[in-house]
């Protein structure tokens, strides 16, 4: 979670969430707002909201999952760049297939 948040900080593009176990890590996390706002402020130099995916923005098309699909490979490529290692495994998706609406 703090790689990721430290993603979300320094990319100057959006970055999906891609690992339910993180996302359930930092729901929770939210919740305790002190701590989250204080843990956010030490090691990012501010507060890092949390912006979900609508259902009106997941992918629909064809073309918005081939989007979608290279939006997540840029993130394995610029997790692994930032921190000189290959993605930890709670990152890798058992490729991205559609269920009723969801990247599963």
């Amino acid at each position: 979670l703090r790689g990721y948040l430290y993603l979300c900080v320094t990319s100057k593009d959006a970055v999906g969430m891609y690992s339910k176990d993180v996302d359930n890590l930092w729901h929770t996390f939210i919740l305790f707002t002190r701590e989250y706002c204080a843990f956010s402020n030490l090691t990012n130099g501010l507060y890092i909201h949390h912006d979900p995916v609508r259902e009106s923005e997941r992918p629909a098309t064809t073309e918005g999952w081939a989007k979608a699909s290279g939006e997540y490979a840029q993130f394995i490529r610029t997790y692994e760049a930032t921190f000189n290692q290959m993605i930890d495994p709670i990152w890798l998706l058992d490729g991205v297939l559609q269920a009723e609406g969801e990247i599963v």
